[in-house]
C-alpha cells in the first residue's frame, strides 16, 4: 500500500515518545524500586550474617535406645533475674516409667532456653552463644533419648522465655520415636505446607513472567510485585509451621528470622501491586507509603546488627505497617468501587483485597492472644485464592497488552497478521474493512509527527465510537486500519462508513491543525464464498486502493489544512 514504507519509521518514533512519557510517569516507581532492592539486599546480607553468627548451643547426653512417651508433668513459675524476661518455668515429672527402649521426651520450643534434667544429671540444654548476633534460639524441637536405666526418675525440664511476647507460652511435651513425631508434625502442617509451596511457586513464575515481558517488550507490569508478595508469604508460612526446625534442622534461628523478615519485606510489592491496578497518579500517597515501609523494614535491620532489638521484638512494626497498608489501600479501593463500581476489575479486586484484610486481622489478633500464629491456615489460605486471582488477572491484562498498539490502543500489527493467517473458510457473514489516512506523510513532514500522532490517535477513536462493540479492530500499519464485523451485509456497511465520514467533518471543523482525510474499501464474505480472512482482506484493499486513487486525482496537495474529504 501507499505509505506502508512510514510504518516503521512511525512506529518507532511512537515508541520513543511512549518511553519518554513512561520515564517521567515512573520516576516515583524508580526511586521506590531502587529502596526496596537495597533493602532487599540489607535483609538478605543480615540474615547471611546470622545464619554464620546466630550461635547457640546444645548439649545432649548420648543413649543408644530409643524414644517414648510419658505423662504426669507439674509447672511451676519463678522469678529469676538473670534471664531475659525475668522468669523461669519448671516442669517436673514425678516419676519416670521406662517400658520401651524406643521412648523420647520431645516438646516444641518458640524462643526459650532449655536445660533437662533426668535425676540430677543434666542431659540437654540450650541456649544463645554470648557472641551471637541474636539473643534468640529460635524455633526448636528438643528431642531426648532415654535409656532402661532412667527407669524411676525424676525429670526436669527448665524453660526461660528470650522475649516477653512469649513468656505465657505453655509447652506442650509428646512421646515416641523420632520418626512418628516427625511424621505426626508433618501429617498436622501438611495443609500448611501444600499451600506455601504453591504461594512459592506462583510468585517464582509470576517473577519470572514479568521480567521476560519487561525484557522483550521493555513494559512495566505489576505481575512482579504481585510475585514478589507471594513469594514472601509463602516464605514466611512455611518457615512459620512447627515442622520448620524439622525440615530446616541446619539452623532454626536462621529459620526464625527469616520467618519474622518475610513479613517485613511483604507489605511494599503489596501495595505497589494494588497501586498498580488503578490510575497512579490519583494515589501518589501510596508510593510515599511504600518507601515508608522500606525505611522501616531498614530500621528493624539496623536494630538487629546493632543488638537493640532481635527482628522478633520488632515484628509489631511490621504489624502496624500491615495494619496501615490495610487502611491506606481499602481506601483506595473503596473511592475505585465508588467512581467505577460497575468496572469487573474494580469488583474483583475488592472483593479480593476484603478477603486478604480479613485474613491478616485475623492472623494478627490470634498472633497476640495466642502468641503465634502458627495453626492459622485459613490466612495463607486466603492470600493464595487472591493471588491467583490477581495473577490471573495481570497475565490477561499483559497478553492483551501484548497485541495492543501503544498509540491507539487497538489491536497491533501482529494480532492482526495472527487473524488474516487464518487458513479457514469464512462460513458466516463477515465485512472487512480496510482503511487508509490521506496524506499522513505529508503532515510528517510539514507540520510534525506529533501531529501526524494526533491525528491517528483521533481517527483511531472514531472508529471505536462508530464500530459495533465486538467488532475487531486493528493497527495494520502505520497509516492503515483493519475492521472486521460479523453479520454484517452490505446495508449496514455502508452506514458505518456513513457515521465514520460524519465523525471526520464533525472533527474537521473544530479547525485542528491538520484536518483528517481517510479512503476506505471493504468486502463482504457473502459475494466470496470460499474466501479466507487474508483473501477478503486483499478484496477490501483493492477496493480501498481505488478510493484513494480517485481522492488524489481530486483533491490537490496545496494546503492540508483545508482537507475535508472522506
Amino acid at each position: 500500500m501507499y505509505f506502508r514504507q512510514n510504518y516503521y519509521k512511525i512506529n518507532k518514533r511512537a515508541n520513543t515518545k511512549a518511553e519518554l512519557i513512561l520515564k517521567k510517569k515512573y520516576n516515583v516507581h524508580k526511586l521506590m524500586l531502587i529502596l526496596y532492592v537495597f533493602m532487599i539486599c540489607c535483609m538478605i546480607l543480615l540474615l547471611g550474617y546470622m545464619g554464620v553468627n546466630s550461635g547457640y548451643s546444645i548439649f545432649q547426653k548420648e543413649k543408644e535406645y530409643g524414644y517414648r512417651k510419658i505423662e504426669n508433668i507439674q509447672c511451676s513459675q519463678r522469678k529469676d533475674g538473670s534471664s531475659p524476661t525475668g522468669i523461669k518455668k519448671e516442669y517436673v515429672i514425678d516419676s519416670l516409667e521406662i517400658a520401651d527402649e524406643d521412648d523420647c521426651l520431645a516438646f516444641y520450643l518458640v524462643h526459650h532456653y532449655a536445660q533437662v534434667y533426668v535425676g540430677d544429671e543434666l542431659v540437654y540444654s540450650l541456649t544463645a552463644d554470648k557472641d551471637s548476633v541474636s539473643k534468640t534460639v529460635g524455633c526448636n524441637w528438643a528431642m531426648i533419648p532415654l535409656s532402661m536405666g532412667d527407669d524411676g526418675k525424676e525429670i526436669k525440664i527448665v524453660v526461660t522465655p528470650v522475649y516477653k511476647s512469649v513468656s505465657n507460652r505453655t509447652v506442650d511435651f509428646l512421646v515416641g520415636s523420632k520418626y512418628s513425631i516427625f511424621s505426626g508434625q508433618l501429617k498436622d502442617d501438611l495443609s500448611d505446607i501444600i499451600i506455601s509451596v504453591l504461594a512459592i511457586g506462583f510468585g517464582i513464575g509470576f517473577v519470572a513472567i514479568s521480567l521476560v515481558s519487561y525484557f522483550q517488550k521493555k513494559s512495566k507490569n505489576s505481575l512482579g510485585y504481585l510475585g514478589l508478595f507471594s513469594l514472601f508469604i509463602g516464605i514466611w508460612k512455611i518457615t512459620d509451621i512447627r515442622s520448620a526446625p524439622l525440615l530446616f534442622p541446619g539452623n532454626p534461628v536462621l529459620v526464625s528470622q527469616i520467618s519474622n523478615a518475610m513479613l517485613a519485606v511483604a507489605v511494599a510489592p503489596f501495595v505497589a501491586f494494588i497501586h498498580m491496578q488503578f490510575e497512579e497518579k490519583k494515589y501518589r500517597f501510596l508510593d510515599v507509603f511504600c518507601i515508608v515501609s522500606i525505611f522501616v523494614t531498614i530500621g528493624q535491620i539496623l536494630l538487629q546488627l546493632t543488638g537493640k532489638m532481635d527482628l522478633r521484638e520488632s515484628i509489631s512494626a511490621s504489624h502496624v505497617m500491615i495494619a496501615a497498608a490495610a487502611v491506606s489501600v481499602i481506601f483506595v479501593v473503596l473511592a475505585e468501587w465508588k467512581e467505577k463500581g460497575t468496572n469487573k476489575k474494580v469488583r474483583t479486586t475488592f472483593v479480593c483485597f476484603l478477603l486478604c484484610v480479613l485474613g491478616a486481622v485475623l492472623d494478627v489478633i490470634l498472633y497476640y492472644v495466642n502468641g503465634t500464629s502458627y495453626g492459622i491456615m485459613s490466612t495463607i489460605a486466603i492470600f493464595l485464592l487472591y493471588i491467583v486471582m490477581m495473577g490471573t488477572m495481570a497475565i490477561t491484562e499483559l497478553n492483551q497488552r501484548a497485541s495492543i498498539d501503544f498509540g491507539t490502543g487497538l489491536f497491533n500489527r501482529s494480532r492482526c497478521s495472527e487473524l488474516l493467517q487464518d487458513e479457514s473458510i469464512v462460513r458466516e457473514e463477515v465485512c472487512l474493512m480496510m482503511f487508509d489516512l490521506n496524506r499522513l506523510k505529508i503532515v510528517n513532514d510539514t507540520l510534525g509527527h506529533d501531529v501526524g500522532d494526533v491525528m491517528i490517535s483521533r481517527f483511531a477513536d472514531m472508529l471505536r465510537q462508530n464500530m459495533p462493540a465486538k467488532a475487531f479492530l486493528g493497527r495494520y500499519g502505520g497509516d492503515e486500519f483493519i475492521a472486521v464485523l460479523k453479520k454484517c451485509d452490505q446495508e449496514k456497511a455502508e452506514k458505518i462508513l456513513e457515521a465514520i465520514e460524519g465523525a471526520i467533518k464533525k472533527y474537521n471543523l473544530t479547525k485542528p491543525k491538520a484536518k483528517i482525510s481517510c479512503s476506505a474499501g471493504y468486502a463482504l464474505s457473502e459475494n466470496h464464498p470460499g474466501c479466507t480472512m487474508l483473501m477478503l482482506m486483499q478484496e477490501a484493499d483493492k477496493n480501498m486502493y481505488r478510493h484513494k486513487r480517485a481522492y488524489y486525482e481530486n483533491v490537490s496537495d496545496k494546503n492540508i489544512s483545508d482537507e475535508n474529504t472522506f
